[in-house]
């Protein structure tokens, strides 16, 4: 499992396979290649090199068919890890946090 950061550096949850994971364990989103759409098809956003979670604007209105998780598709919650994992001059667009799904 890869840990994910929000675009404040705070922990996210996990990638696992093809899906992200808050940290509480609750599947929220599939990738589909480089992109994450959640359940009811709309993008959510991407990773990018530095395991945080980015949503390119010009893609906020791209849709794909809906999905539903599988059966069992679910980790077991783990306690979250603040903390900031370092910086970088990168422009962040805002991504939901885990108490908003």
């Amino acid at each position: 499992m890869e840990k994910i950061y929000n675009r404040n550096g705070m922990f996210f949850g996990y990638v696992k396979k093809s899906h992200l994971y808050t940290y509480s364990g609750k599947c929220v989103g599939k990738f589909f290649e480089d992109e994450i759409y959640g359940n009811d098809g709309k993008y959510l956003g991407e990773i990018n090199r530095f395991n945080y979670l980015a949503r390119i604007d010009s893609k906020k209105d791209k849709k794909i068919e809906v999905w539903f998780p599988e059966d069992g598709e679910k980790i077991r919650p783990l306690p979250p890890q603040f903390g900031l994992i370092g910086s970088a001059s990168i422009k962040f667009v805002d991504f939901k946090d885990v108490d908003e799904f």
